[in-house]
């Protein structure tokens, strides 16, 4: 993520983002599942992030998108572990 951008890289994160959202709404609004869609919504808010982020194409935006990245990955991850039955 230092260094010029890398316009590959950040358009396939944000390809994958789409993916993920499109499951994310398939779970959430075609099946009913909404809080088993979070962690997709999470997690496909955490690749648009970053795949702007290595695109180049926000840089006046670019700690406001980290910071949303990071946020995302923190509930995804809280959706993992929910998932998994590892909580408390």
């Amino acid at each position: 993520m230092h260094g010029p951008p890398q316009t590959t890289t950040g358009r396939g994160l944000l390809l994958f983002a789409a993916i993920m959202l499109a499951l994310a709404l398939w779970l959430s609004v075609g099946r009913g599942e909404w809080l088993a869609s979070g962690m997709w919504f999470a997690l496909a808010i955490f690749f648009a992030c970053y795949g702007s982020i290595m695109s180049g194409v926000l840089e006046r935006w670019r700690a406001l998108l980290l910071a949303l990245g990071m946020a995302s990955g923190i509930v995804a991850f809280g959706y993992a572990v929910w998932m998994a039955g590892l909580h408390p």
